[in-house]
């Protein structure tokens, strides 16, 4: 892998998630209680030896920026490699937003054309996994591949959010006979988790073949086209894993790592998941508060009563409340005597004594970021 660089594509994101991408991407979303979106991608990528990584950003990035500062928490600040952000527009050659990840690629080919590795890991933001990429380049040689795309066969994946859904039809080789793209009810269960390799020359002709036709989607616009001239093959990734692609799925994902066999997965193992280091005292429990099967973010204060949540960094908990199933954001306050269930609290969000809100696992309840709830409320 040490001849192997990235690329993430860290865009908006899918407008199914509303609320919760109105101030940042999809790559800055909170998850687990302590981590980032974009956490699962560095991470895997450190631990897989993968040191040069250029990360391309759409619009709303600045809170991603700040996530990820110079890079340092997962050994990305670096003399040689390291992390770049790439921001749009940087080269005056574009007037809007990016139509597709090809025109992405190609507004970068400068990052790309200095990059001395022959291999390049092209990789999203809206999955949730681990894995180490030695294992997809070492099935990438053995199979003589051009292209290679790392999927999971999960049936949560395979069904409901079609949005960006890439499902994929392998022989007993592994290697992709057919692809199927943004179907609610895929004919395969194997769904691309948005990670790609192939050789640094191949992705610019391909791109760069694409975009002169005025061309910009990836699935297709250069993969479907490839699988009758290229070798492309697939690699299975194991455990856990999950896509942010809709507020349903965000919420279904965090409310799955409570499960110890899926917080193991994502969380355990013999490799880090690093993020962003945060000093904060333990979390504080008060005397008559309950807690059973949650996931608590340091510099917490609980009052009240929390059932099969996942409650961030520095919030507060009011006597006498009582949350179930509920996501709750870093530094929110919550009063006294409040009722919350199947609610997604964003950041740095206030209510007051007596609210009660309620929304259901199918469609949950979001309060948007920065909100001031009062008193009393009813939702």
């Amino acid at each position: 892998m040490n001849d192997t660089f990235a690329i993430i594509y860290a865009d908006q994101g899918s407008p199914d998630l509303r609320e919760l991408i109105s101030k940042r991407n999809v790559a800055a979303l909170p998850v687990g209680g302590r981590f980032r979106a974009i956490d699962f991608v560095l991470s895997n990528l450190a631990n897989s030896g993968v040191h040069s990584v250029g990360l391309i950003t759409q619009r709303n990035y600045k809170s991603l920026i700040d996530h990820i500062g110079s890079g340092k928490d997962w050994d990305l600040s670096r003399k040689n490699g390291g992390i770049m952000i790439l921001p749009p527009y940087d080269l005056g050659t574009q007037t809007g937003m990016y139509r597709g990840l090809c025109e992405a690629i190609f507004a970068k080919r400068d990052f790309i054309d200095h990059q001395r590795d022959q291999w390049c890991l092209l990789l999203g933001t809206d999955a949730v996994y681990r894995t180490d990429y030695t294992a997809m380049m070492n099935a990438h040689l053995e199979n003589n591949a051009d292209i290679t795309l790392l999927y999971a066969s999960n049936t949560t994946l395979a069904h409901g959010d079609p949005y960006r859904k890439l499902a994929l039809e392998l022989d007993a080789r592994e290697r992709v006979t057919k692809l199927e793209y943004e179907a609610y009810d895929p004919k395969w269960p194997n769904i691309c988790l948005g990670a790609c390799l192939m050789k640094k020359e191949l992705l610019v002709q391909l791109v760069e073949d694409t975009c002169a036709e005025g061309k910009y989607n990836f699935i297709y616009d250069v993969l479907m086209p490839a699988l009758g001239t290229l070798n492309v093959y697939g690699v299975k990734a194991e455990g856990a894993c999950g896509r942010i692609t809709s507020v349903k799925s965000y919420f279904d994902l965090n409310m799955s790592m409570i499960e110890p066999a899926v917080h193991k997965d994502l969380f355990g193992g013999d490799t880090p998941l690093f993020t962003k280091i945060m000093d904060a005292p333990p979390v504080q429990f008060g005397s008559d508060c309950k807690a059973e099967k949650c996931i608590f973010g340091n510099g917490c204060t609980v009052e009240g009563e929390v059932i099969n949540s996942v409650v961030f960094r520095g919030v507060t908990i009011g006597a006498g409340s009582s949350l179930g199933s509920c996501i709750v954001m870093q530094n929110t306050s919550i009063g006294k005597n409040c009722h919350l269930r199947n609610v997604i609290v964003d950041k740095d969000v206030v209510i007051g004594d007596n609210a009660r809100i309620v929304g259901s696992p199918h469609d949950p309840y979001v309060i948007s970021k920065g909100s001031v709830i009062p008193e009393g409320f009813r939702g």
